[in-house]
C-alpha cells in the first residue's frame, strides 16, 4: 500500500465496518467502540462514494480480517489521550488513529517503518536516571499496589513541600494506604500513576484481584513497602527505591504510553502489554505478561522500544 492517509467521520464508522464489511460486532466493542450513527439518504450516498474509492475498502477490508492487533494509546498527566490501532501481515501494515473528528487511515511499508513513526520517538533517548529497583517481577496484584506506593509518596512529598517542617519519613497508615487505594481505583484520574495504568489495562480489575488490607500486607514486598507498628498502628514505610520514583515523577514526568497486544482467537503470544511512564531522566517500563506477572525495569530508547517490538512480531 501507499503510505497516505484517510479520514473517515466518526458517524460513519459503524455501518463502513459492521454493515458493510461484516466485522464482527464484538470485535468492533472491543476496539472501535465508537457510536452507531444515525444515517439520512444522503449520508449513506456520501459513504457509497467513500467505499468505491479502492484504498479504502482495501484498508477497511485488511482490517476486518485480521485477528488479531496492537493497540498504541498515548497520554495522560494533562496531556490528552489518543488511541491507535495497528494491523499487519507480511504485505501490509494499516493503522487508524481514532480522533476527534473521525477515524484516520494510515498506511506503512511495514511494521518496523510504523514503530519508528508512531511509537519510537515518544521514547526518552537517553536515561539519566538511577535507582536500585530494577527488572524486579511480581505479580498484577503487587504492581497495583506498588504503583499506588509511588503515587503515596508523590501526596506525602507535595504535602512536604507545603509543610513549614519537612518529614523525611516516607510514611502513611496501613488503613490510609487502603481507602485510598480504593478512591485512586474508581477514580481514572490520569495525574496519578495507578490511575493511568487502569485507563489503559481496564482488564485488570476484571481478573477478581483482592484490594483488602489484610491482602494488601501479605503481598507487599520488602523493597517496596516496610510495616511499622507505631501508635497502636500498623504503617507502610516506603522504601528508598519508591521514593526515589515518585520524586522523579512529581519532578520529571511528561505522560504515558501503552502498547497493547490484541487476539481474536488462539493468542500464543507471551507478552500481553507494555506500559510506560514517560519522565524527562528516563523511561519507566511496565511488561505485563501473559501469565499474569509483571516485569519493571527502565531505561534509555532502546531498553524500552524492545518488548514493543516482540508485540509487534505478533501481527505478522
Amino acid at each position: 500500500m501507499d503510505n497516505h492517509s484517510i479520514l473517515i467521520p466518526h458517524k460513519y464508522v459503524y455501518e463502513l465496518f459492521v454493515n458493510n464489511f461484516g466485522m464482527a460486532e464484538h470485535k468492533y466493542q472491543q476496539l472501535l467502540h465508537i457510536d452507531r450513527g444515525q444515517l439520512d439518504f444522503a449520508e449513506l450516498a456520501e459513504l457509497a462514494k467513500l467505499i468505491e474509492r479502492p484504498a479504502l475498502s482495501r484498508c477497511v477490508s485488511f482490517v476486518c480480517r485480521r485477528d488479531n492487533c496492537v493497540e498504541v494509546s498515548f497520554g495522560g498527566n494533562g496531556v490528552a489521550l489518543t488511541r491507535t490501532l495497528l494491523f499487519a501481515d507480511e504485505k501490509e501494515v494499516v493503522s487508524l488513529i481514532i480522533m476527534a473528528d473521525g477515524l484516520l487511515f494510515n498506511y506503512y511499508d511495514d511494521v518496523m517503518a510504523a514503530y519508528r513513526k508512531m511509537i519510537e520517538p515518544y521514547f526518552i533517548d537517553v536515561s539519566s536516571y538511577r535507582a536500585a529497583l530494577d527488572y524486579k517481577l511480581v505479580d498484577l496484584e503487587t504492581l497495583l499496589f506498588m504503583l499506588h506506593g509511588i503515587d503515596c509518596v508523590k501526596r506525602l512529598e507535595y504535602l512536604n513541600r507545603l509543610n513549614y517542617r519537612y518529614d523525611e519519613n516516607y510514611q502513611m497508615t496501613a488503613t490510609s494506604f487502603s481507602d485510598s487505594f480504593s478512591d485512586s481505583v474508581k477514580s481514572f484520574d490520569t495525574r496519578w500513576l495507578l490511575p493511568s495504568f487502569l485507563v489503559y489495562n481496564s482488564a485488570v480489575l476484571d481478573q477478581g484481584i483482592d484490594f483488602s488490607e489484610r491482602k494488601m500486607q501479605n503481598i507487599l514486598l520488602d523493597d517496596i513497602i516496610e510495616l511499622v507498628a507505631q501508635d497502636d498502628q500498623i504503617h507502610y514505610r516506603f522504601s528508598e527505591q519508591i521514593v526515589a520514583f515518585g520524586h522523579d515523577l512529581i519532578d520529571n514526568l511528561m505522560t504515558y504510553l501503552n502498547v497493547k497486544y490484541h487476539s481474536f482467537s488462539l493468542d500464543e503470544g507471551e507478552l500481553s502489554a507494555q506500559f510506560v511512564c514517560l519522565s524527562e531522566s528516563t523511561n519507566h517500563i511496565f511488561t505485563v505478561l501473559r501469565n499474569g506477572r509483571v516485569e519493571y525495569r527502565y531505561g534509555d530508547r532502546q531498553v524500552a522500544g524492545h518488548g514493543v517490538i516482540e508485540l509487534l512480531a505478533y501481527l505478522n
